[in-house]
């Protein structure tokens, strides 16, 4: 019956009995948002419609939300992978999911937190980005667009990837012009497509996002504030931030991401896997600081897994090829899970 959930289960699936048609959820959800639950007044209605349709086919219960995260999250590592592959090659790619599998905010989360369940969105938007810029195609760039919108109708953290795909532009126009032309055209048509969605929804269904996004500001700054009530706050919230996101990432994947942050910072801009690392910090470090985000990046930030763990295990990779020995990926591996294991029993076990 769900009773061993925890208490935050009930975020999104209790504020499904709260609208009474797929139409009242768009029209309305902006307007009732101060009346649902947190987690569902500060994101967009994506959740909560999902989780109504759900429970229209089986039954509203707190265990429909835990199914839908248990059975979707899984399907992350197809477009996690397919990106790993794209930029490198299939032994990373594996290395990529095999310390996906035991990173501790990933096991963590995807059995009860929804933003497990929109990272599948997220992440199969940047793999489809990278992958019309390779394809240099306008179709791809379409569905890129429309996976974007869909990201977007889910968590409002999607402006992250908006921001990064800008940023990624910009860096490949200084380190590899040849292909900045294809970045552009890619940006404009799936941005292009991001646009005449919502515009179609708004037009056909009274969706309007930008008052959907300015309510749930309102919400959070109500519940935690801005995070520039004084400077301490200030600090402290970038620092919990950053702290969160790369402990909860694990210990030897976030030393591994840093060798490789200095290996590329020697070999500037050199390739194109190269530039998908300087594009992530030089769009990270501004988020993390700008308190767009006040709490919680260890589970909000899910899906930027790939940008950690991709160059984390290509790290991985060149050490092993240089040792000619795989005892390294057993010991990342085991640390990953004794980690995890810890985090588990002291942090999410109720005493």
């Amino acid at each position: 019956n769900g009773a061993f959930l925890p208490q935050g289960i009930n975020e999104y699936i209790n504020d499904v009995q709260n609208f009474d048609s797929v139409g009242d959820i768009l029209r309305n959800y902006a307007f009732k948002a101060k009346m649902l639950t947190r987690h569902a007044g500060t994101h967009p209605p994506g959740a909560v419609m999902t989780l109504w349709i759900a429970t229209r086919f089986f039954t509203y219960s707190n265990m429909v939300k835990a199914f839908l995260i248990i059975f979707s999250a899984p399907f992350t590592l197809i477009p996690m992978y397919l990106l790993a592959r794209q930029l490198h090659d299939n032994k990373i790619a594996t290395y990529t999911l095999v310390m996906y599998l035991v990173t501790p905010n990933i096991v963590m989360y995807t059995a009860t937190c929804m933003d497990a369940f929109f990272s599948l969105f997220l992440i199969t938007s940047t793999y489809l980005f990278f992958y019309s810029v390779e394809r240099k195609s306008a179709v791809l760039a379409v569905f890129t667009g429309l996976s974007l919108s869909l990201s977007m109708f889910m968590t409002f953290a999607t402006t992250f990837l908006g921001v990064y795909f800008i940023s990624l532009t910009t860096v490949t126009f200084w380190a590899n012009r040849k292909d900045f032309t294809n970045h552009v055209a890619v940006l404009i048509i799936s941005g292009g497509t991001f646009c005449l969605t919502y515009l179609s929804m708004y037009l056909a269904a009274e969706y309007n996002i930008l008052k959907n996004l300015q309510m749930a500001m309102e919400v959070d700054s109500s519940g935690i504030g801005t995070g520039y009530e004084s400077a301490l706050r200030y600090f402290l919230v970038s620092g919990t931030n950053l702290f969160g996101f790369f402990s909860m990432l694990g210990i030897t994947t976030t030393t591994l991401w840093l060798r490789e942050l200095w290996n590329t910072n020697q070999n500037l801009l050199a390739k194109k896997n190269s530039i998908f690392l300087v594009a992530y910090v030089l769009t990270l470090v501004p988020m993390i600081f700008s308190t767009l985000y006040l709490t919680e990046t260890e589970r909000i930030w899910l899906f930027m897994a790939p940008f950690i763990l991709i160059p984390a295990a290509k790290n991985l990779r060149e050490y092993i090829d240089e040792k000619q020995s795989n005892w390294l990926l057993y010991i990342v591996v085991t640390i990953l899970f004794v980690q995890t294991l810890a985090f588990e029993v002291f942090i999410d076990t109720i005493w």
